[in-house]
């Protein structure tokens, strides 16, 4: 399921993403260069949190208070 989910990643200007896969659990590691990246493209992302997909910014508040609410860290 993830390697789907990573596909979609791939080839998506100012985005890397990998997968470690462990005996039990995966980890996965996502990196945005913002000055590359847009906003409208991420939100097509499967998994993507972005409820405005026509705005030119992420609020850094907005993004922790959804990461202490799903507990991911």
């Amino acid at each position: 399921m993830l390697s789907q989910v990573g596909e979609a990643y791939q080839g998506m200007p100012g985005l890397t993403e990998r997968i470690d896969y462990y005996d039990s659990y995966a980890t996965e590691y996502v990196d945005i260069d913002f000055t590359q990246a847009k906003i409208s493209d991420l939100c097509k992302l499967p998994g993507s949190s972005i409820d405005n997909c026509s705005a030119y910014y992420l609020s850094m508040i907005r993004s922790q208070k959804l990461l202490e609410r799903e507990r991911i860290s």
